[in-house]
């Protein structure tokens, strides 16, 4: 059973790749190497080293694999960098994922996952957890960007042969179960990871964007989902859009939110560390509160979440970055 991923030498992609390989498919990388890192790649993966906006070579490439199953991963993903440099993102993002979604089409793919975001709701002034038909109105071009392809994927599985299932994606933490892989962007620019470092002596210090929200804490809320239940997602989908299943787009969280503030303590409280912590202003493009309803997810997949505790989720962080100072 072949499967072909892009972006499969980031921190999600390869993830995913180590369970498929792990559960017996066929993996197959495509990467530009842009960002990705080919020390996170699995030894048993086979590796193609393309940028996805060459369209005759993936075609050609797509057409000699004939995947069951594409797993779009590529693009960039940072919010901030987005707001600073709104260009690229909106061609990595949507001219590269157009022009590898012809490719797609015409070498006859018909199962698609994509990673999208929860970026794409933008700021929620009702404190419930987000349904996926809640309206969109991202804030940055990041979330904006995925949106549109969302909406693309939409319109095209509505013409073609093309089932989909669209992942929006909350805040993902941790790192393989078995430490084969996790973040390693430099510089950091996740919560845990940043906090991770401080905590292994990587940095004196972490910034706390803003600690006036109306929450119960002052801090921004997130829903932070374990790697490897996301990557068990994508098992499921694999094996939902292969059983005949409708496309769907569906929330990756687990419906639970924690703030800045209990995370860099539990970072803390997991390390032993005490370290230094210093607010600031908030960001452009921050939302203050961001829980997923998981509802749909449960039900279109039968998903259980397996390590869904935030002294797991931090607990396999710490462990990875202490892996990383080995290196």
């Amino acid at each position: 059973m072949r499967i072909l991923i892009t972006g499969g030498a980031g921190y999600i992609g390869s993830c995913v790749a180590n369970l498929l390989l792990d559960e017996g498919y066929e993996v197959h990388i495509v990467d530009n190497f842009s960002t990705g890192s080919w020390s996170l790649l699995p030894p048993k993966a086979k590796i193609y080293e393309l940028d996805i906006g060459f369209e005759l070579k993936i075609t050609e490439l797509l057409k000699k694999i004939a995947p069951k199953v594409v797993i779009h991963f590529a693009g960039s993903v940072e919010v901030e960098e987005s707001m600073i440099n709104p260009l690229k993102y909106y061609d990595n993002n949507i001219s590269k994922s157009i022009i590898f979604m012809k490719s797609c089409i015409n070498a006859n793919v018909e199962n698609f996952i994509f990673s999208s975001t929860a970026a794409v709701y933008g700021f929620s002034d009702k404190k419930i957890p987000i349904k996926e038909d809640a309206y969109k109105e991202p804030k940055s071009p990041y979330g904006s960007s995925k949106l549109i392809l969302e909406d693309l994927i939409k319109d095209v599985s509505s013409k073609f042969k093309f089932k989909s299932l669209v992942f929006r994606y909350f805040n993902v933490a941790g790192a393989d179960k078995k430490l084969r892989t996790g973040q390693i962007k430099d510089p950091a620019t996740h919560l845990i990871k940043i906090a991770c470092e401080v905590a292994c002596g990587k940095r004196e210090s972490i910034s706390i964007f803003g600690n006036d929200y109306s929450t119960f804490d002052g801090t921004c809320i997130r829903d932070y989902i374990h790697i490897s239940d996301l990557s068990e997602l994508h098992l499921l989908g694999i094996e939902y859009l292969l059983n005949g299943g409708k496309s769907k787009i569906l929330n990756c969280g687990y419906g639970v939110g924690f703030s800045v503030l209990e995370v860099i303590n539990k970072v803390k409280e997991i390390s032993g560390k005490d370290f230094k912590t210093y607010i600031k202003p908030r960001r452009l493009g921050d939302p203050e509160f961001l829980v997923a309803n998981n509802e749909l997810c449960i039900k279109t997949l039968g998903w259980k979440a397996k390590h869904n505790s935030l002294d797991e989720i931090i607990e396999d962080s710490f462990m990875w970055e202490k892996k990383l100072n080995t290196f």
